[in-house]
Order: structure tokens, then C-alpha cells, then sequence
């Protein structure tokens, strides 16, 4: 096992990659072979991520990226066993951040 340390995207290709894992490991993150993944540390992540790209991105995208992000991240708290559909709601969210990313 090894203790998970986050690694914040510095260019718009890594954190395309960043919001797949997302996608895919959600809505927990939780990995026993990473020890202290959790929903918040891969947040703060992609926080710091957004906010190492905020001036490639430009304010307005940004802005939009970071309110689609917390609500990814409530939508994702309020299914943590993946059961009410909200899991499923977050995921959209999080590809509709992937699709921004994509237009440029």
C-alpha cells in the first residue's frame, strides 16, 4: 500500500485526465492500495488543479469549472453507496467540465 499524495494538474490535458479519473472512481475514490484517497483529497486536487490553470482558462470559464465542481462533489457526497442517482448526477457534471475543457 502506499499513501496517496495528490498530484494537481498543470496543463488542460492533465486535468482532462484528472476529471476521467474522476468519473471512474466516484463517488468515494476510496482505494485500498492508495491509503488517505478519499472524495476530499481528490477535490482539493482538482481545486488546486483549476486554480493552477485559472489563467490559461480565463475567469469566466474558471468560475464555471469551479461552481460545476462543488457540485459534482455534493452530488457525489449525498450517493456515497452509488444507490439514489446522484452518484450518476455528478458524473454527468464532471464530463460536462471534461466537454468545456474540450472546446477550448
Amino acid at each position: 500500500m502506499l499513501s496517496y499524495k495528490p498530484s494537481p494538474a498543470r496543463t488542460l490535458s492533465e486535468l482532462v485526465e484528472l476529471l476521467s479519473f474522476v468519473a471512474v472512481k466516484a463517488p468515494t475514490f476510496e482505494d485500498a492500495f492508495f491509503v488517505g484517497r478519499n472524495i476530499d483529497t481528490v477535490f482539493e486536487e482538482l481545486d488546486q488543479s483549476l486554480s493552477n490553470l485559472q489563467k490559461e482558462l480565463g475567469e469566466t470559464r474558471y468560475a464555471e469549472l469551479v461552481s460545476l465542481s462543488l457540485r459534482a462533489k455534493a452530488a457525489f457526497e449525498a450517493d456515497p453507496g452509488n444507490v439514489n442517482g446522484k452518484a450518476r448526477e455528478g458524473r454527468v457534471l464532471i464530463l460536462q467540465m471534461q466537454a468545456m475543457l474540450r472546446r477550448r
